[in-house]
């Protein structure tokens, strides 16, 4: 599928235009709010206030205020300052005063949320960990706020530990974690008193969020179309085997190996890892061998060419670093990086390879390649045969279309599937399917037991087409016993245990 925002034009201009919408907006909307006195809104009676209070005075800010010295903009304040600044504003218990009025907040809270879903979406690089903890530090701090005015015996509520709540019920909801938004939450506030107010509202605000929809973090992944494997297969799985989804011919290395063959393989494929088989005509699989092996013999050919095997490049061909870190390169650095001298030198890939790869028989089901998948965080599967012939690979992207995309598989999920034991039993002809490395021999009709009804009717069809024929031909005795016989369940499984 094609990714979203490929187009590169588009992500400058889409950058540009959210920048200057939202310092536009940030800029003109602090008109709105009037200003505050400082010494009246930030009183220094407590001593050990005081040095918080004075924190919180020199973050706030005078913009659209006539004396910046001595006032402040409640709605500048919040919306220029830092996020640690914001989030030391929101979780500031109250202590008698309110630096930050409600309606200020919840305009502030409101129009921070539609910020941060546009940046969200966009191609900026930020982060959205932070405006989560925004968002429901606002949002609960707000609610506080309300309950005071509503209810005016609850004016001595504390609004920050409202604020903490709504903090952790929001990123809880939003990213369905749990556990360590309760730990983290509890570290920000440095009070006990509130774990247990915490623990709900986050296994509250999870099973919510399980209910209405999927995390945020997975819907990026699939309006991304990134090949995220779920934790589970879906029903589709069980009704597919290996042979109907994997892919087919694979592009693979004979042991003895040309520079040239693997010039051209790792120029033409972005593959990460080839198969490594005994030739291009018997693929019996060897092995498998990564793009980052591939490449650094390249570069280092005339190491790995020599007779001896301690040299420095072989110990660090065998890190694995290089499997997973490998820069990709492109096919013209590929050729540029070999002497044209050695393109016709042969390498022994039986060396460097790895001598066990994952496989997965192709009659196996697709359930089982998934749990294989996950089990060893596989990018690819080779896909064998019982001969050990290779026939296909499996890779993310099709596990992916399998759990994404079921209407794709429709039709193979309604053949009918044997296991290979009856495939033997029933004809001859379905042998191939196992000798056969790519191949496979058309399906046929499974023995069906009859029920007592069916074959009533079964010998009773026989019955009348057998009787012209003994009249015609008396020499054939038993034509009619026979037909019955033939018709029975004893003999249909006698007739096909014999075909073996």
């Amino acid at each position: 599928k094609k990714l979203i925002r490929v187009n590169r034009h588009r992500q400058l201009l889409e950058l540009a235009l959210v920048a200057f919408v939202l310092s536009s907006a940030w800029f003109f909307l602090p008109a709105l709010s009037p200003c505050l006195r400082k010494d009246s809104e930030f009183p220094k009676a407590e001593a050990e206030n005081f040095s918080k209070s004075r924190e919180l005075v020199e973050a706030t800010q005078g913009l659209w205020c006539e004396d910046p010295e001595g006032e402040y903009n409640p709605l500048a304040s919040l919306l220029f300052g830092s996020l640690e600044e914001v989030v030391n504003f929101l979780f500031m218990p109250s202590n008698g005063f309110h630096p930050f009025p409600g309606g200020v907040l919840v305009l502030f809270t409101f129009l921070f949320a539609i910020s941060a879903c546009f940046i969200a979406g966009s191609s900026m690089a930020t982060g959205i960990f932070i405006p989560m903890i925004v968002i429901g530090a606002g949002t609960g701090r707000s609610y506080a706020y309300l309950l005071q005015f509503v209810l005016p015996y609850l004016a001595n509520i504390d609004p920050a530990a409202y604020a903490v709540c709504g903090a952790a019920g929001f990123v809880s909801g939003v990213s369905r974690i749990s556990v360590a938004i309760t730990v983290i939450m509890l570290e920000m506030s440095s009070d006990l008193k509130l774990l247990m107010p915490i623990m709900l509202t986050t296994g509250i605000a999870k099973f919510i969020g399980d209910c209405l929809t999927e995390p945020y973090f997975e819907m990026v992944l699939h309006m991304r179309h990134v090949p995220f494997v779920e934790p589970e297969p879906s029903l589709t799985f069980q009704q597919l085997r290996c042979y109907q989804v994997m892919q087919r011919p694979v592009i693979c290395l004979p042991v003895e190996a040309k520079v040239m063959d693997v010039l051209r393989v790792l120029s033409d494929t972005t593959h990460n890892g080839f198969p490594v088989v005994e030739s291009m005509d018997v693929q019996r699989l060897h092995g498998i061998i990564t793009r980052g092996h591939l490449q650094f013999i390249l570069d280092n050919i005339e190491e790995f060419l020599s007779s001896t095997e301690d040299v420095t490049s072989i110990t660090e061909l065998r890190n694995h670093y290089l499997a997973t870190h490998t820069v990709l390169l492109s096919g013209q650095q590929i050729v540029d990086a070999v002497d044209p001298m050695n393109l016709g030198r042969t390498i022994d890939l039986h060396r460097w390879m790895s001598r066990a790869p994952v496989t997965v028989h192709q009659l196996n089901s697709m359930e089982q390649a998934f749990l294989t998948f996950r089990t060893f965080g596989l990018r690819q599967l080779l896909v064998v045969n019982s001969e050990y012939l290779l026939v296909g690979i499996l890779t993310r992207h099709d596990l992916f279309h399998v759990q994404h995309d079921p209407e794709m598989y429709r039709p193979q999920t309604q053949h009918d599937h044997e296991d290979l034991t009856r495939l033997r039993l029933r004809s001859p002809s379905a042998r191939s399917l196992d000798n056969s490395p790519t191949g496979f021999a058309p399906a046929q009709p499974r023995l069906r037991r009859m029920s007592s009804s069916q074959e009533w009717g079964q010998q009773r069809l026989e019955r009348r087409i057998a009787a012209p024929l003994l009249d015609s031909h008396p020499e054939l005795p038993g034509l009619e016993e026979q037909a019955v016989r033939r018709t029975s369940t004893a003999h249909r499984i006698r007739q096909a245990t014999s075909v073996r």
